[in-house]
């Protein structure tokens, strides 16, 4: 384990009922924000979120967070780390050098390590001598047989594949060294671009540009073609993106793509609910730019904030619609293929695949019928679709105008939910939308 006894004294008798987690002496100065933002790099954000969470200081220890679902974490000298019950006991037995306990644990270190010795627990700093290591990213297992499980326990590890560490101590605990997915979502812009008010992240891979559709109302995909060219490794219908993109939280479908479908054109991957959970990201329609951040913005909210729910993953909000309210998810991604009359009568710089906001054929229907003077196009684009403009809406406190809903064709996009129309980037692509899944608020400016 990368972080014991001098990160654990003096807290395992304060706070017993809870970890022996100890923070670093260099983020004493960090705000609570900061601090727990900081955690969130050693685990899964699902994980944090229901964890129980530790701050120890100069002045004593305090709980920031109560958590539900057995896993405690805090920041220690090595660290971010968050543990089960059974890797707590453990950590204990280790800080106190008494008899380690007959369970089984686990903990996350997604964070990374500043490197330990290998045969020296107490040891501070490499020596010629003190087999120093640095694992990086890493989940741990606890438990008696861990060396009866068949992996190395050389004390000049590799640590590119799973070992047993301290294994010449009663303590031995196998280190299983993992991509660091949560870690490399920091605050920052992602390579990016904006089409026709539809966002793509675009990082590159081995000098190949991957085109990457972003999908607050998707659950994401890779093509067959990507993943053939990439020759991405496979199970079963599922495969993974590369350690260069930012990962979502679970292997994403292969599809084959219909090269005929424009709004599909050109797409190699789309990211959605898996990506965005746990995570705060940003849209700038103003500046064309994309960024995973790790606070919200201080200010944030100029132009009005709005509060989701999250709905099999998805951000649902509600708008406010002519005096009725309406629950609508957000839809980054809802995109529409205009026919050159539509282009022409709309007199912006968009091209025909565009984005949009969608809404039920019933429910364009009753705005048509109670609303007669509101902007109308039938047929407006491909399959026969047609489009209402809504003078004025409300998500929340935010004030959205001339906001163009289109329908799909049979309503396909509202197969299984409860909602009858999908609020785009007609509403805020010409503002900044920052949507928190940890706090699950959006934020305008």
């Amino acid at each position: 384990m990368e972080f014991f006894t001098q990160s654990l004294k003096g807290l395992i008798v304060a706070v017993a009922a809870y970890a022996p987690i100890a923070v670093a002496a260099q983020e004493s100065n960090l705000s609570d924000a900061q601090y727990l933002a900081l955690v969130m790099k050693g685990a899964p954000a699902a994980v944090v979120r229901n964890a129980t969470v530790i701050r120890t200081t100069a002045n004593g220890n305090r709980i920031l967070q109560q958590g539900t679902n057995g896993f405690t974490c805090g920041v220690t000298a090595k660290g971010p780390v968050c543990a089960d019950r059974g890797a707590l006991a453990w950590m204990r037995a280790m800080a106190t050098h008494t008899k380690p306990p007959n369970v089984v644990g686990f903990a996350y270190m997604l964070g990374g390590d500043s490197g330990t010795s290998n045969t020296d627990m107490n040891a501070m700093a490499p020596t010629a001598t003190n087999h120093w290591i640095k694992t990086g990213p890493q989940v741990m297992l606890y438990g008696p047989s861990i060396k009866q499980m068949g992996y190395p326990m050389n004390p000049s590890a590799d640590t590119r594949s799973p070992y047993v560490m301290w294994a010449d101590t009663p303590y031995a605990h196998l280190m299983i060294p993992v991509t660091n997915e949560r870690a490399t979502a920091v605050e920052g812009q992602l390579p990016s671009a904006l089409v026709n008010g539809r966002f793509f992240y675009e990082p590159v891979v081995g000098g190949r540009k991957i085109v990457i559709w972003m999908d607050t109302d998707g659950d994401g995909f890779i093509t067959q073609r990507l993943a053939s060219e990439l020759h991405l490794s496979r199970a079963g219908d599922r495969a993974r993106l590369p350690a260069e993109v930012l990962q979502p939280v679970s292997p994403l479908p292969v599809i084959a793509a219909d090269p005929s479908d424009a709004i599909f054109y050109g797409i190699d991957a789309q990211l959605g609910a898996t990506w965005f959970d746990g995570r705060i990201v940003q849209f700038d329609y103003r500046r064309g730019a994309m960024s995973a951040l790790e606070t919200v913005p201080s200010g944030a909210g100029t132009l009005g904030r709005a509060v989701f729910t999250l709905d099999s993953g998805y951000p649902t909000v509600t708008v406010d619609v002519a005096g009725k309210s309406y629950r609508m998810s957000v839809d980054t991604a809802a995109t529409v293929v205009l026919t050159p009359h539509t282009i022409a009568a709309l007199h912006d710089d968009w091209g025909p695949v565009r984005a949009t906001s969608f809404v039920t054929e019933a429910l364009l229907s009753d705005w048509h019928t109670v609303q007669p003077g509101w902007k109308y196009i039938a047929r407006a684009g491909a399959q026969g679709v047609s489009m209402i403009e809504v003078p004025e809406l409300s998500i929340g406190t935010f004030v959205a105008r001339n906001v163009w809903f289109s329908t799909r064709p049979g309503d396909d996009v509202f197969q299984g939910e409860n909602v009858s129309a999908k609020i785009g980037p007609t509403a805020y692509g010409k503002v900044t939308l920052t949507l928190d899944y940890r706090d699950r608020v959006g934020y305008f400016d």
